[in-house]
């Protein structure tokens, strides 16, 4: 400083001070350098704690490693530390606010309340408690009458734009008085500003509607759970969760079917007739109440029970439903009465029993298994459910062949021509009985499993609004995890969407309006194709012995018959049901929902014509193996179809809230056309000779005419498939349009403000 010279005596001090601050001023810049400038906010440290001091710390030692280093292990290192640092942060930050807002509402908090007004109150004091006020030249002003004129010149310059900064355009039509201060504010602005209060577009500090600010903020944090099950890799445990579910479809599945390997041998032992020349037969009320109670159980199952899992949640109801199939079971198989009349009515009752738990089971296992899921592979885990169907098929017919065949062996009887009495065995009243109880065991041995799966997050998130826990749940089940921090995004979210969301239920016109074709659509093709299916599958074998597939009734005893029927159902569904089911499996995510169920109508359609066409070449000799291919093929395009499909989508394209509701709605109209199926059928196949029916049925349309009604119930389900969307690729809440629901209700559809 002293070199910066020259440094004369005599002069003023005012000169002297300006040389000398000039000097410091110069020699610090070349010493320390020259800042930005600019006012620096002092950094909001207040709700720091240990973790959070500590993992700065770690943050900047590694921002200082990287400064003398910048190899690729430091770079790493930095960006783990700094995430790792906002991480802290935001955790800290919200737990810190959280404990302040609820002291806040203590008694003690309101001296913290009155210390915030204080300081808030100390700097934004009146112009006139301030005395350090200078003039144009720096001197200190200290007359009151002073300072105001100082402050009226500065606020005359800021307004008039004498200073640097924004630039307000004035109105032409102001007058000169107004223009000194500020512009006015027009009538058009104040009303406009009163609309957006009313109705909650008002203007935050950072220019956005305050409304599409909590909507904004909504939208991103209220699916974060639902987004990472989406995105979730298959794991472990989604193969559990086929199991689990599955279980209860194989059992579905050998229930209801299992009793037309039975049929016949009932009508023997309990429908005998000395007198007449062929075996016994269960009469036509008997035989379409035995055959078509279960479904009369399933439609109510299935409307209750999808209510019910909306209402009480998921996992709840899906215990009832499996307790119910299993006491129900054991109780067909130990019907019991005096005379043949009571254990029909007894059989009918369990049985009806049954079929409301296996219409419980229907939309529970779908919908558990759409919302556990991910998107990509959604549609296989719903078809693996689904095709366990294929597997209790099987099984049924395997367990009626073991038992036929055992108790054959050990109480071998005559042919019913040769002895009508004695082709009956006494031991053969066992065989229906265990045939039907053993259902119960596969249904048992899943029950405990059932009781520890957690309620589906979607289930908890959407319906429950209880984010926390879906987070949780899915924590202990799936590599699924959210922080702490988004959590509690997530559940003040939700308590936004209570009060602001006005859901539309079932009955509703928006709910017409979103979904009313596509229930419209799931019901029509769900039930005309369980009118075709039921028909097919619950009489095999009255089809079988009418192209004589199957030897004549007379020519076998009780136990043989069985064994034979037995058997012809389990070729049929080994080559063509179960290759179905996981033909479906493995395409379903390949080429769609939609093309496999419109392909499974139209070949249906195609190779029942080509059953009912040519169907007297078909029952002559030598033909059999012919119709036995082609009706496989029919079985074989439901499953690889619309039997999959109908299931599937109803699962995925509603909201969660009416989700197992309409699924529900769905399979019973399904079930409506079992029942139309099973009862129809065994009227509509009698021969149109009277002299050829079944005793005490009348003469009907006979099988071929009935394979063409099939065919055209094939037709109307491959029409209304149009009216179903592709759900392929999708997630739950894209498709059922829950992620816009907010976004389009009356009151959030402006997302920008007017200008």
């Amino acid at each position: 400083m002293l070199g910066e010279g020259p440094w004369e005596e005599g002069e003023g001090p005012d000169d002297m001070w300006l040389k000398m601050a000039t000097c410091v001023r110069k020699v610090a810049s070349e010493v320390f350098g020259v800042s930005r400038g600019g006012k620096q906010e002092a950094k909001d440290t207040w709700w720091w704690n240990d973790e959070v001091q500590k993992a700065i710390k770690e943050k900047k030692e590694c921002f200082n490693r990287l400064h003398l280093d910048k190899s690729a292990t430091n770079i790493e290192g930095y960006k783990i530390a700094k995430r790792a640092a906002k991480r802290a942060v935001s955790v800290a930050k919200g737990q810190a606010y959280d404990n302040l807002y609820q002291r806040l509402g203590t008694k003690e908090g309101e001296k913290d309340i009155y210390w915030m007004a204080r300081i808030r109150e100390q700097k934004t004091r009146d112009i006139n408690q301030i005395k350090c006020i200078k003039d144009g030249v720096d001197r200190l002003l200290v007359r009151d009458e002073e300072i105001k004129d100082r402050w009226r010149e500065y606020f005359d310059k800021l307004f008039n734009g004498e200073e640097e900064g924004p630039i307000l355009e004035l109105d032409d039509s102001f007058d000169d008085n107004n223009r000194r201060f500020v512009r006015r504010i027009q009538e058009t602005e104040i009303e406009e500003a009163l609309k957006r209060m009313k109705s909650g577009k008002a203007m935050g500090p950072d220019g956005i509607p305050i409304k599409v600010r909590r909507v904004s903020e909504k939208m991103a944090h209220d699916h974060k759970v639902l987004d990472a099950l989406d995105a979730a890799k298959t794991q472990w445990y989604h193969f559990t969760a086929v199991v689990i579910a599955g279980m209860g479809f194989f059992t579905d599945a050998y229930d209801l079917f299992s009793i037309s390997l039975v049929t016949k041998l009932l009508g023997r032992i309990y429908y005998f007739d000395p007198s007449s020349r062929t075996p016994g037969t269960l009469p036509p009320s008997v035989s379409a109440a035995v055959n078509g109670v279960a479904f009369c159980g399933t439609l109510a199952g299935q409307l209750f029970f999808g209510w019910l899992g909306y209402k009480m949640g998921r996992k709840k109801v899906y215990g009832m439903t499996l307790m119910l199939m299993v006491i129900c079971c054991l109780a067909s198989g130990l019907s019991f009465g005096s005379t043949p009349k009571a254990v029909m009515a007894t059989l009918c009752f369990f049985r009806f029993w049954l079929g409301v738990g296996i219409g419980g089971d229907y939309p529970l296992s779908a919908t558990i298994m759409s919302e556990y899921a991910n998107k990509k592979t959604r549609g296989a885990f719903i078809a693996a459910v689904f095709a366990m169907q294929g597997f209790g098929n099987l099984t049924g017919g395997i367990v009626a062949i073991i038992i036929s065949a055992t108790l054959r062996a050990r109480f071998d009887a005559p042919a019913y021509k040769d002895d009508p009495a004695g082709s009956t065995v006494p031991q053969a009243d066992y065989a229906w009985r265990i045939v039907l109880m053993f259902g119960a065991i596969p249904a048992l041995l899943t029950y405990y499993w059932r009781m520890k799966m957690p309620e589906t997050a979607r289930y908890t998130a959407l319906v429950a609004k209880n984010v926390k826990k879906a987070t949780s749940d899915m924590a202990r089940v799936l590599n699924v995890e959210l922080t702490e921090q988004e959590q509690q995004q997530q559940k003040a979210a939700h308590q936004e969407q209570e009060r602001h969301q006005e859901e539309y239920g079932l009955f509703s016109r928006q709910f017409a309006k979103r979904h009313g074709l596509h229930l419209l659509g799931t019901t029509v093709c769900w039930f005309m194709l369980d009118i075709a299916y039921y028909s097919q599958n619950l009489f095999q074998k009255d089809i079988y012995a009418a192209v004589n597939w199957l030897p004549k009734a007379d020519t076998m005893n009780a136990l043989e018959e069985m064994f034979k029927i037995s058997r012809a159902q389990t070729l049929v569904a080994l080559c063509g049901t179960i290759p179905g089911y996981w033909f479906t499996n493995f395409f379903i995510d390949i080429v769609g929902r939609f093309i496999i169920q419109l392909g499974g109508f139209l070949f249906m359609t195609v190779f029942m014509l080509g059953l009912a066409v040519p169907y007297h070449h078909w029952t002559t000799p030598g033909n059999h193996a012919g119709f036995i291919i082609m009706y496989a093929f029919t079985f074989f395009f439901a499953n690889f179809g619309p039997n999959s499909t109908t299931f599937i989508v109803p699962a995925e394209i509603f909201p969660a809230r009416l989700r197992s509701t309409c699924h529900g709605i769905s399979s019973a109209a399904g079930k409506a056309g079992a029942i139309v199926g099973s009862f129809g059928f065994l009227y509509a196949a009698q021969s149109t000779d009277p002299t050829k029916t079944d005793a005490g049925y009348p003469p009907g349309i006979g099988v071929r005419n009935s394979l063409f009604m099939l065919a055209g119930c094939n037709v109307i389900g491959f029409l209304f498939t149009f009216l179903v969307p592709e759900s392929r690729g999708k997630s739950l809440e894209e498709l059922s349009g829950e992620k816009d629901e907010e976004a389009l209700s009356p009151d959030m559809q402006q997302t920008v403000p007017d200008n």
